[in-house]
């Protein structure tokens, strides 16, 4: 990878002699931009093309071929940017170096490359296999429409034919289907919007087709089910003749709008679902039709809740962690969003954000100077799998947004980011997503109690340093243990206050348990997706009442239970003789766990699996007593709504901590747990209580991906808890941080950080970060970032630390300052500095009772504009800590954080 020296917010143009940068211009990014930065990209992707597919010169491809979505979706990327660049009068092959012929020779073989190794076509891909069929697939045939559309007349009639084939058998799976939802942890909102875009190609292409009805009802489906949300189920407004509650299953997303994937809230699918409704607009539009009311359903407040995020410059906050490249994956996806608004609503915020994410993506592409947007980030050069998807993406993005500006070539007056930053200002709160958040003019603070990578994490921005955020675990601490002990990390609950200026959220985090034997309640799960196999327990009620059921061969165990303690009765048995079907009798009550696709099934109207439901919800006794029902991914819910069940959702801030949790209990008798249901880990202690005097639960697959075997033992005392608050302080620039760690069990500690603060340091603040100690002893100490050959430890001294003279840290208790500078870190695409406050060195032993440590430090924005540093001390009276601080104007603040109630004061 080269090292570039230049900053990347200044950078010049590499071989353009353009005297000033374009993106500087109010109407950037014009077609010429756009044209400019997509005709770049060929220049890295022509070393990843492979000409003359089985001995046959019109058939190629980019990347891999194959059959799967890091092979077609790259592909399909492609196809539509070398078309469009192909047919792009203004093309100039100046910088990329690859003609216009070329482009053109190399669309056709590749768009005949998939006709033909489609599942309606007659050849395999390179693995053998052909694509389509795929859960994602449809997306695949969207991405290539436009493309063949504008190379139509290359294409000979048979090959139109195979095309037309195409379209219809992707768009015809989807008619008929049940509405898809979930609300928590795995959101069907982007799968339901991403399969709309090939019906709504099908509908706009073949508006005489015989299966026109049946792909209208499809769409309205899809769309309907992208941005449901509860209150949904009431709606009675008819929509083609039946009311909206018909069309729609259940919440895909968050009744405060709000959505959930991977695991927590996530910006990336915040953004992807209006992406693809936005194709769904430009399906119509494109042919001069217009889109169906079903693609605007909620589209608004999903957008309205997404610019809360928007920083400054063009960033998003990703308050609950991140999986994907930075200021990558959900940042392209936006393009198609912010074209569609400014056509469609004349939105000039997001003509702003438009300006902002094409101009960061060209000043990036400048720096790599080798076409591609990220290579020497995250991408390497690589020419398939996940690298070259993410590069095809971007550059198919880009190009979408151009061929939807060509609809409309003069784009709104963009709005300034002062006035949205203005406009942003307030405090949001979701007990749905377990987020808080603060926006002020110059400052963002973010907190999540469920988090990527988490559970905890916190953000802290000002409106000038936004490249410094990093999303996972920061903020929040960390602890490592010696033998004894296992390592487990879970919040046992949290509250939020909110005041005028601010918030404050305080709760407690448990970490580690002592090492155990095998408990009675131990369940192995693994991801091996397996065949259920046979009934271990035939004379069981499940099996008999009120229908016989002789066989379960027909469901399928989509994760495995790969061994079980002696709590846990088999019911019915995987091919490998894994429990599927299992319970436990704890005291009066008893625990049913089906790892099964039965739930899925019997919402279909799969006739077995509806006869072993219903024998499943009459021995749980569910029939005239008062159910609950714990979010998941929604089959089960789906199952118990198909089979007339009648329950109460529990959700809120209430399903945050197992003792307010016990107490919705109390009003229940049967407890229905969804798939994947991660946040009811936490509320075993209470959900076993429960159990114990009586209650029944019904959990349904237990998802293998962050699963602790001993999950439903743990609930004892942790080895050590962590009082932990966070306050925005009605400044608008300060936010205090405080905690303190208790042990309830003796154990080694062989590492404790009471604050861990990742800041980034990559191109985008040209690879190095300056920090200065309010210490005059310190010399300023540079991170060096990509610089950097290896990792290093940097220890500096001072109780006020000051990065690149804007974020201030400084700690109110002991402790000693270390910053960890390293070239990359885990995840691809980030390199950070990791901040860490130490109280002692480390191993240490600690005893049961003690009070291990104590922190308290506050950050602050842009102290380069103080005139004098803030002051402050805590005090701490048994679980209550009081912190006075003197700000540098002379203002005086008192916090007072009580974490017995989990209350927060501010005066």
């Amino acid at each position: 990878m080269r090292i570039h020296t230049l900053l990347l917010a200044a950078l010049p143009l590499a071989s353009t002699a353009l005297a000033a940068a374009p993106w500087d211009s109010v109407a950037y990014p014009t077609a010429a931009d756009y044209t400019r930065i997509i005709g770049r990209f060929p220049r890295y992707a022509e070393r990843g093309w492979h000409g003359n597919y089985q001995d046959n010169p019109a058939l190629g491809y980019f990347g891999d071929g194959r059959s799967d979505e890091n092979g077609q979706r790259t592909l399909a990327n492609f196809c539509l940017v070398y078309a469009w660049l192909a047919t792009n009068p203004a093309y100039d092959s100046t910088e990329s170096g690859v003609s216009r012929e070329t482009l053109r020779a190399h669309a056709l073989a590749a768009i005949r490359y998939r006709l033909r190794t489609h599942v309606t076509g007659d050849l395999p891909c390179t693995d053998d296999r052909p694509w389509g069929n795929h859960w994602q697939s449809a997306w695949w045939v969207s991405r290539m429409v436009p493309a063949v559309l504008l190379l139509r007349a290359e294409f000979s009639a048979s090959e139109m034919a195979a095309f037309d084939r195409m379209v219809q058998h992707e768009a015809d799976r989807h008619v008929g289907l049940a509405p898809r939802y979930g609300e928590y942890g795995d959101s069907k909102a982007e799968e339901n919007a991403w399969d709309a875009e090939v019906v709504a190609w099908a509908l706009s292409l073949y508006p005489n087709h015989p299966n026109v009805p049946g792909w209208k009802a499809a769409l309205n489906t899809l769309c309907l089910n992208t941005f449901s949300i509860e209150s949904d189920r009431d709606a009675t407004e008819l929509l083609d003749g039946k009311p909206l509650n018909e069309w729609i299953g259940g919440p895909s997303i968050h009744p405060d709008f709000t959505i959930e994937n991977h695991g927590p809230f996530h910006i990336c699918y915040q953004i992807c679902p209006q992406h693809s409704l936005s194709w769904v607009w430009y399906a119509f539009a494109s042919q001069q039709q217009t889109a169906p009311p079903a693609a605007e359903r909620h589209g608004q407040e999903v957008w309205d809740r997404l610019l809360q995020f928007a920083l400054w410059n063009g960033r998003f906050a990703y308050v609950g962690g991140k999986d994907w490249p930075r200021y990558a994956y959900g940042l392209y996806f936006i393009l198609p969003t912010l074209v569609h608004r400014q056509i469609a609503y004349g939105d000039a915020d997001a003509r702003l954000l438009e300006r902002q994410r094409v101009g960061a993506f060209e000043r990036e592409q400048l720096v790599w100077d080798d076409g591609s947007f990220f290579s020497g980030r995250f991408t390497d050069g690589i020419m398939e799998r996940w690298p070259s998807e993410w590069e095809t993406d971007c550059a198919g993005n880009l190009t979408i947004a151009a061929m939807m500006h060509e609809m409309n070539p003069r784009p709104v007056h963009p709005t300034s980011s002062e006035v949205l930053a203005a406009r942003n200002v307030g405090t949001f709160i979701s007990p749905y997503c377990e987020i808080a958040m603060r926006r002020d003019p110059r400052r963002f603070v973010g907190w999540s109690w469920r988090s990527y990578g988490g559970p905890v994490t916190g953000m802290v921005s000002s409106e000038s340093g936004e490249d410094m955020l990093e999303w996972n675990r920061s903020l929040s601490g960390t602890v490592a243990f010696g033998p004894g002990v296992q390592a487990q990390t879970r919040v046992d609950g949290h509250d939020e206050t909110v005041f005028d200026g601010g918030f404050g959220t305080i709760g407690e985090v448990w970490h580690g348990r002592p090492q155990q034997g095998p408990s009675d309640w131990r369940l192995e799960v693994a991801d091996t997706n397996i065949p259920t196999a046979t009934i271990a327990e035939p004379n069981h009620p499940l099996f008999t009442t009120p229908n016989a059921v002789t066989s379960v061969a027909f469901l399928q165990d989509l994760d495995s239970v790969t061994a079980a303690g002696a709590n846990w009765t088999p019911l019915a048995v995987n091919r490998d003789g894994g429990p599927a079907i299992f319970e436990a009798k704890p005291g009066r009550g008893h625990i049913i766990v089906n790892m099964t696709n039965v739930e899925e099934l019997a919402a279909r109207g799969d006739a077995p699996a509806v006869a072993l439901f219903e024998n499943l919800v009459t021995y749980a006794g569910a029939a005239g007593r008062r159910c609950g029902y714990f979010a998941g991914e929604a089959h089960l819910r789906n199952a118990l709504d198909a089979a007339g069940v009648e329950y109460t959702v529990l959700s809120g801030e209430r399903t945050t901590r197992a003792s307010s949790f016990a107490q919705m209990l109390e009003d229940l008798d049967v407890l229905f747990i969804d798939r994947s249901a991660k946040t009811a880990i936490p509320l075993y202690s209470a959900i076993l209580a429960w159990a114990e005097a009586g209650g029944t639960v019904v959990h349904s697959i237990i998802q293998d991906e962050g699963w602790n075997p001993e999950a439903w033992a743990a609930s004892g005392r942790p080895v050590l808890r962590q009082q932990l608050a966070c306050v925005a302080l009605p400044d608008g620039r300060s936010t205090l941080f405080v905690s303190r760690w208790l042990a309830d069990h003796a154990a080694q500690i062989t590492s404790l950080d009471l604050l861990t603060w990742r800041v980034a340091n990559d191109v985008f603040n040209d690879r190095q970060r300056i920090v200065t100690s309010d210490d005059p002893a310190q010399e300023p100490l540079k991170l060096l970032g990509l610089g950097l050959d290896e990792r290093r430890v940097l220890s500096p001294v001072g109780r006020t630390l000051v990065i690149d003279g804007d974020l201030g840290l400084t700690t109110f208790e002991p402790g000693t300052w270390q910053i960890v500078d390293t070239p990359r870190r885990d995840i691809r695409s980030i390199c950070a500095a990791v901040v860490q406050l130490m109280p002692r060195e480390a191993p240490f032993d600690v005893a049961a009772g003690d009070e291990v440590a104590r922190s308290a430090v506050l950050l602050r924005t842009n102290v380069n504009e103080d005139a004098r540093p803030t002051d402050g001390a805590v005090r701490w009276t048994g679980d209550t800590a009081v912190a006075s601080l003197t700000m540098p104007d002379g203002t005086a603040q008192e916090v007072t954080l009580d974490f017995a109630a989990n209350s927060v004061t501010v005066r």
